[in-house]
């Protein structure tokens, strides 16, 4: 059995309780620095090592089911520092509900990571997790070109180089499409 605090897994400050630890308990382990705030309301045990897996455990307690990160909150999973000085250490993490797009019997057709519905824009991340084998890139671009065809949707899409990278195309392109002028260069 693990002898870390929670066995070394993240926790909500809210569970607290429910897992046998009061209020009081809780500030006292944070105060001996026995446990640490992940971001705020998630807690772990200072032993265990800050890594993307822990990071993606402690996201999921917060994250709603079909919950997609973005900004620095997205690049902060991914173990890259985007904060501004001001928010590094009172970081809340943000994320967008995914749009379900349906036809016109209510049948889901697809779910977009990020879209603006009343003018049928989308904005897409494909990850290498889930868009980086043949048959998924396939499957993606068959979904989109349905999508533009059939219901008019315009996609804007970007995998981690055109997130992380010096290229600021994807924000000119969505901003093009929305009407908007983006803020640039990126702060990251």
């Amino acid at each position: 059995m693990d002898n870390r605090i929670f066995d070394g897994l993240p926790i909500l400050g809210s569970d607290a309780g429910r897992l046998g630890l009061s209020p009081k308990g809780l500030r006292q382990l944070l105060h001996d620095h026995r446990l640490r705030r992940i971001f705020r309301g998630v807690y772990v045990d200072a032993a265990v090592l800050d890594t993307r897996t822990l990071r993606s455990r402690a996201l999921h307690l917060v994250m709603p089911p079909h919950g997609v990160l973005y900004g620095c909150s997205a690049a902060w999973a991914l173990g890259v520092d985007a904060f501004p000085p001001a928010q590094r250490f009172n970081f809340t993490p943000t994320c967008v509900v995914q749009y379900v797009v349906r036809d016109h019997r209510g049948r889901k057709l697809a779910r977009l990571d990020h879209a603006y519905p009343h003018i049928r824009v989308a904005a897409e991340y494909d990850g290498a997790e889930y868009h980086s084998h043949h048959e998924d890139a396939s499957y993606d671009e068959e979904r989109r070109a349905y999508l533009r065809k059939v219901l008019g949707w315009h996609f804007v899409v970007a995998g981690k180089k055109d997130i992380l990278g010096k290229d600021d195309s994807f924000e000119v392109e969505l901003g093009q499409l929305l009407g908007l002028v983006p803020l640039l260069p990126r702060q990251w």
